[in-house]
């Protein structure tokens, strides 16, 4: 499956920059806008990689997690017992 294309805000996200960078990055020719429709463009997550080295959706999702709170004993618990549930249902 490919990969799914990036809106600026998203791209600003992973990269970990303001959207005026990455508007900078597109003047500058550096990352190149992706027309879906009149008004509304996309990147690709290989280009937004090489215009900003290390700032990757995994990076980004690992700092998310990293900022959250550790789960709970009881979180655990609810957690275990929703995907045996699944694990049940789907057998």
């Amino acid at each position: 499956m490919a990969e799914q294309l990036l809106s600026i805000a998203q791209v600003a996200a992973v990269a970990g920059c303001s959207l005026s960078t990455v508007w900078r990055k597109v003047k500058r020719g550096e990352l190149h806008p992706i027309a879906v429709r009149p008004r509304c463009t996309r990147y690709d997550p290989a280009e937004v990689a090489k215009a900003f080295p290390g700032a990757t959706i995994e990076a980004h999702a690992a700092a998310i997690a990293a900022a959250w709170p550790p789960l709970t004993d009881d979180q655990r618990r609810m957690i275990s017992a929703l995907l045996s549930a699944v694990a049940e249902g789907s057998k």
